[in-house]
């Protein structure tokens, strides 16, 4: 049971300082249909005061600053999971619980809670700490743009490594990532680990024909569309998220969601949130227009809402270039082009004249292009601005 418990005899009486919880199972169905069950507090009741729950994760910035110096500094990625992972910590909350007839000879005895069991408020914050404390140990040191970007300079002192984490997920780049990985499997137990095909719902294609990465949210945004299908049934393709015309979600006066579909509203702003975070920014307009709404969501709001997936749907392939080369572009650099005439068509309220030239993308797979200087990305993430 991982040491989960420390079992007592039945008539055991704890100290006072503890807080009786429940445990029950969760059971999922994953959706390559492996099935999971897991053993879980029922936390709610427990009173966590003078106890730290703050557990920080990469931010999404820092990912893409360490794929363009990885680009740039030809170093390797690999992206890997660490399994049960709050479990390898402790816990200090002071729990206890009485155990049923799943746990044996075991049975009807007091157990102590002594690992960082799911459920419990403080075990993101413990597994946090254990994390760290260990990445510590290997001489890394956290950066000072980003406390979860962990760098450590190698012996030749011409390139540091890195280690980014997001609770149990972690992207080693470095010359030798291997090294690192197997370092990491003899402390924690991890569930798989490879190159970056996918990390944090993005999925990462290199091109050969134009020597560059890109990623993008395929997978992910598959999996949204279809789940807002199996509510609204089969979305029409939409070519833009928000209608052009006659469109004024704050005067709206349609009627007041009820709590159901109000809870719906909020679950699909909860995705278009993420997939902006992850490498959808054409949604943000949208996003932040729609939720100055979540708290009193009208059905003219919903029908927005919904209407977006209809474009994600349209736009499912869209993907950016991970790029290290400055930019030097000029009006006289041929690979300058016209705007396309029909770039407007969708938007004939249009007034204002926009700039006749455009960067060339890098083929009709790249709809997107980041160009970023890797010396300014590395001193984002070591020398912060003030």
């Amino acid at each position: 049971m991982h040491g989960c418990f420390d079992f007592k005899s039945p008539d055991f009486k704890p100290p006072e300082d503890f807080q009786y919880c429940r445990l029950h199972f969760v059971y999922e169905i994953k959706s390559d249909l492996r099935q999971k069950a897991r053993l879980v507090c029922d936390g709610l009741p427990i009173d966590p005061r003078g106890l730290s729950t703050c557990a920080t994760v990469v931010k999404g910035v820092s990912v893409r600053l360490l794929d363009i110096i990885a680009d740039a500094q030809d170093l390797k990625v690999v992206c890997g999971n660490i399994g049960n992972a709050f479990i390898q910590a402790n816990t200090n909350e002071k729990i206890f619980t009485r155990v049923g007839s799943e746990f044996g000879d075991c049975a009807g005895t007091i157990a102590l809670i002594v690992r960082a069991l799911y459920g419990l408020t403080t075990i993101a914050e413990q597994f946090y700490t254990l994390l760290a404390d260990f990445l510590r140990s290997m001489k890394f040191t956290p950066s000072c743009f980003d406390r979860d970007v962990w760098m450590l300079l190698r012996d030749t002192e011409d390139v540091f490594d890195y280690i980014c984490t997001h609770v149990d997920d972690f992207k080693v780049i470095a010359k030798d990532p291997m090294m690192w990985i197997d370092r990491i499997a003899a402390a924690f137990l991890i569930k798989e680990h490879g190159p970056r095909n996918y990390y944090l719902d993005n999925d990462y294609t290199y091109h050969d024909g134009q020597d560059v990465w890109t990623y993008g949210c395929q997978t992910y945004s598959k999996e949204s569309v279809a789940r807002v299908e199996r509510i609204y049934v089969c979305l029409p393709k939409e070519s833009t998220p928000l209608p052009v015309k006659e469109c004024h979600p704050e005067m709206d006066t349609s009627p007041l969601l009820g709590l159901d579909d109000h809870r719906k509203f909020q679950m699909l702003l909860g995705m278009l949130q993420w997939l902006v975070t992850i490498g959808r920014p054409d949604l943000c307009t949208v996003v932040s227009s729609l939720n100055r709404f979540s708290s009193c969501p009208r059905e003219f709001h919903l029908d927005l809402a919904v209407r977006c997936f209809g474009f994600i749907k349209t736009t499912i392939n869209k993907q950016i270039a991970i790029d290290h080369r400055p930019m030097n572009f000029s009006r006289d650099d041929p690979n300058y082009v016209k705007m396309r005439p029909d770039f407007l068509k969708d938007y004939p309220d249009a007034k204002e004249e926009l700039d006749p030239g455009f960067p060339k993308s890098f083929g009709p797979v790249l709809e997107t292009t980041i160009l970023v200087d890797s010396d300014h990305a590395h001193d984002q993430i070591v020398h912060p601005p003030d």
